[in-house]
């Protein structure tokens, strides 16, 4: 009798599955400013807007009109150097599922550097509810971050980085995963597609260890907005 050879797993073959509705909920955020003197003329003739920065975030909830984004607070800050010279309010963009769309901000805790926006949803556009870990990763567990560092971000292409659980204290998480500028709110998940938390900070001089927003506060955060306009329909 011939034994058929055993069944070789790729362990990221399954790994890729389970977060796949995470990278598509991924938003890329771009804040800008649109001036008549201080633009970039386009091919059209047209004057484009400044780009005064850029960030990541999440689709965290969508019903049949809007979609509730989360980012970085510090990225939804209306104070930055270049808006002292031109004392205008900026716009924010987000591109999710390739679509741009105009966002508000519903909501914010600077203190703990979470942010959540909305905005509108086209009727072609289908998004996962986020869901949350009944517990969180080992030390040393495999996590994946979805970003745009240094605002490379583009249409069909999403970034995703390997990394590692480093674990959390009462007043942070961290991670050992490749960021940096742009890399601000992208979302980190574990192995199941389960967020943990959105990268809120990048150590200087070694940009491989991330650090964030607690679980326990990015949960607290989140239920409380919901109280108040129900995200969650």
């Amino acid at each position: 009798m011939i034994k058929k050879p055993p069944t070789i797993v790729n362990p990221t073959d399954n790994f890729q599955s389970e977060i796949k509705d995470p990278i598509n909920n991924f938003v890329f955020l771009i804040k800008e400013l649109k001036i008549d003197n201080e633009c970039i003329v386009n091919r059209e003739g047209n004057c484009d807007a400044m780009v005064l920065s850029t960030a990541s975030g999440l689709v965290l909830s969508a019903d049949d009109q809007s979609v509730t984004i989360l980012t970085a607070a510090h990225f939804c800050e209306a104070s930055t150097p270049r808006l002292d010279i031109f004392p205008l309010k900026p716009t924010i963009i987000g591109i999710a599922a390739d679509s741009p769309r105009e966002l508000q901000i519903i909501g914010a805790d600077y203190e703990n550097d979470l942010c959540l926006l909305k905005g509108y949803k086209y009727n072609d556009e289908v998004f996962s509810p986020i869901k949350f870990p009944k517990h969180l990763p080992k030390i040393g567990e495999e996590v994946v971050a979805v970003a745009a560092p240094n605002g490379i971000g583009a249409n069909g292409i999403k970034l995703v980085f390997d990394g590692r659980f480093a674990g959390c204290n009462s007043e942070y998480c961290m991670f050992t995963i490749p960021a940096t500028f742009g890399s601000s709110g992208g979302g980190i998940y574990d192995s199941k597609g389960n967020l943990i938390s959105i990268v809120m900070a990048v150590t200087q001089g070694f940009e491989n260890l991330v650090i964030s927003p607690t679980h326990d506060d990015l949960k607290e955060f989140i239920l409380k907005i919901d109280e108040s306009i129900d995200i969650y329909q």
